[in-house]
């Protein structure tokens, strides 16, 4: 290994985020979820009955490891995995612990052992998702406490219903933090930078403020005026790639075209129909197959992508 020559750029791949969701009961956090790049819901709760999407029920840890494993062994058929609810996930993580532990309470092990190891085992298989090249959405529900100490103490503000614990796990993984509600207006929007009443985050710093709760909007917001060109030349190269070697008959242009066609519903990059948001999930689409490429590890140093071109990969989750 040797010392860098050249700082690495900032990621502008949507796909590539941690993403963690939360608001009132209905507000649309599910279906904002579902509007990501062919979503695999792991369902820890009921919730999902109007909504059209891949939908794997997870009972336990167990089977959480077990549907890891699963994707694992295909990598490329799904491009984002929703976790609803990260709450449960947590539960059921406290369940495994106390039972690998043969304690019923996490004061019945020796101080702290019980959540270091259940953190440890959280990242752990969290870095196992983040390696299959695809998006990961953690929701969560909302709810109000009282400030207990300083200056605002006995002011109320709104968080998620997550554990203290396991609140701070997954906001140090997360590179958002979106709070959906309703305004004073009656509009369902997006907060994004935190206030004295309501937690949120935005470590990409591209999101105002307030959005709309709209999908369209939001990957607008995130890849900016400049998106739709950075977008389109990202995808040229992913199948500048795919045509280079071969992979899944790039190299035959009606591939090309018709891949084209049930993407983005047009032949030409160019026309300005094709919303930024089919665009960003073309580029996933691409960017896993350039990931089976190195999950094969044939030519792993040619990959496209240090940045926010197809196959590129952050260990930032490890």
């Amino acid at each position: 290994m040797s010392l860098p020559n050249e700082k690495r750029k900032p990621i502008r791949d949507l796909s590539r985020e941690i993403i963690f969701i939360y608001g009132i009961p209905k507000i649309g956090k599910s279906s904002f979820a579902a509007s990501m790049p062919d979503a695999l819901f792991l369902s820890t709760e009921q919730g999902l009955n109007h909504l059209e999407v891949f939908d794997m029920p997870i009972n336990n840890w167990v089977g959480f490891l077990a549907a890891i494993s699963e994707l694992e062994a295909e990598p490329t058929k799904y491009k984002t995995i929703v976790i609803d609810t990260a709450d449960n996930l947590f539960m059921f993580l406290r369940d495994f612990t106390y039972n690998k532990l043969g304690i019923k309470h996490e004061s019945d092990a020796e101080y702290g052992k019980g959540w270091d190891i259940a953190s440890g085992e959280f990242r752990k298989q969290v870095t196992r998702v983040s390696k299959l090249g695809t998006g990961l959405v953690f929701i969560s529900h909302s709810t109000e406490k009282e400030i207990q100490k300083g200056p605002r103490k006995g002011e109320v503000k709104v968080t998620h219903t997550l554990p203290t614990r396991a609140r701070q796990l997954i906001q140090s993984m997360a590179d958002m933090i979106l709070y959906m509600e309703i305004d004073d207006d009656g509009n369902r929007v997006i907060r994004t930078k935190e206030t004295v009443g309501y937690e949120a985050g935005d470590r990409t710093g591209r999101l105002p403020d307030t959005l709309p709760l709209d999908y369209e909007a939001f990957c607008a917001a995130y890849y900016g005026d400049g998106g739709r060109t950075e977008l389109v030349a990202a995808i040229r190269k992913g199948l500048e790639y795919l045509d280079k070697h071969e992979i899944d008959s790039f190299n035959v242009p009606r591939r090309v075209v018709t891949s084209m066609e049930k993407h983005l519903k047009a032949t030409n990059l160019e026309d300005q129909t094709i919303t930024i948001s089919a665009l960003s999930a073309y580029l996933q689409h691409l960017r896993v197959k350039c990931q089976g490429q190195k999950k094969e590890k044939q030519d792993v140093e040619g990959l496209p992508g240090h940045e926010q071109l197809p196959g590129a990969t952050d260990e930032k989750a490890a």
